[in-house]
């Protein structure tokens, strides 16, 4: 989708980011390109290109979210697989949250308490809740 190609874009940058991924998340720290030694930090991290500082990870957090927003958006919230599977098996697979409106409510009941636990997070999280709430009304 062109929408997200800038996105796509930055994130090729981080071309380190599949290692990182295979080894130290998937597959507990074992380098398949090293006979499922244990890996190398340095190599798959300290001198990899990837996220490494928090605004990085934060830019990171945030393409995941609105990339995954824009194809739900886009495309719906059900997967052609899940339907299929409801086909092949005549049932209905049990969801949880499944609407935007359920997203909003569940979303904005965590900052509210995020905010009663935690006053200085105002500035962080009100702007959210004030789009949210303007777009409800």
């Amino acid at each position: 989708m062109k929408v997200v190609r800038p996105a796509i874009a930055r994130l090729k940058k981080w071309n380190g980011i599949e290692g990182l991924r295979n080894t130290m998340l998937a597959h507990g720290y074992r380098d398949d390109n090293n006979s499922g030694r244990i890996t190398c930090i340095n190599e798959r991290y300290f001198n990899a290109k990837v996220p490494k500082t928090s605004l990085e990870i934060m830019l990171l957090t945030q393409y995941c979210i609105h990339i995954s927003a824009i194809f739900i958006f886009k495309h719906g919230d059900r997967e052609p697989i899940e339907d299929q599977v409801q086909q092949n098996n005549h049932t209905e697979i049990e969801r949880g949250i499944t609407t935007s409106e359920e997203l909003k409510t569940e979303f904005i009941s965590f900052c509210e308490n995020a905010l009663k636990i935690d006053p200085s997070l105002k500035g962080l999280l009100t702007e959210y809740l004030e789009s949210t709430q303007k777009s409800q009304g």
